[in-house]
């Protein structure tokens, strides 16, 4: 089985697949995770905004080394799930895989979450108005509502729960 999970920046992706991982495990399945992230490309050939690296581009993802990943892993674990901002920019990902998990937060949630964030150093202002408006428009590029769960990720998450809508 095949899980993707997409959703803006800080909307929790890691945190559900941490969790779900630890689930399925204590269910004695074998479950891998790809974190589309991992899969960023040489920083000179990714696209810049305002002589910024622009991380939010769907081109700046290695998409022929991720498809060969999930290829390599799919047929080798009972469950692998792909996680990422990106996820739903690639209609490949979101066709190949069995279920879909879609994590929304709200604006205000997402500044308040991101400007707390320190990975990156301080961003400013402009930039998270940038990730933030490009979640908007391509985000969701490829979202379709069939066997997807559309959850709020200002709320906290029932992970037993969610479980039970994969497995129907």
């Amino acid at each position: 089985m095949i899980i993707g999970i997409g959703g803006c920046s800080r909307s929790g992706k890691s945190m559900l697949t941490d969790a779900l991982i630890w689930e399925f495990r204590q269910a004695n399945k074998q479950v891998f995770a790809i974190h589309i992230d991992d899969f960023v490309k040489k920083i000179e050939v990714i696209p810049l905004i305002n002589n910024q690296t622009d991380w939010e581009s769907a081109f700046s993802i290695d998409v022929e080394l991720l498809n060969q990943t999930i290829g390599f892993f799919a047929s080798k674990v009972d469950i692998l799930i792909i996680e990422g901002y990106h996820f739903f920019n690639f209609e490949k990902l979101v066709k190949q895989s069995d279920f879909r998990i879609l994590i929304e937060i709200s604006e205000e949630e997402f500044f308040k979450r991101r400007k707390k964030e320190t990975r990156w150093g301080k961003e400013e202002d402009w930039y998270l108005e940038h990730v933030w408006k490009t979640w908007q428009i391509e985000g969701k590029k490829y979202l379709k509502k069939e066997k997807t769960l559309i959850l709020d990720g200002n709320l906290k998450l029932n992970i037993k729960n969610i479980i039970k809508q994969i497995e129907k």
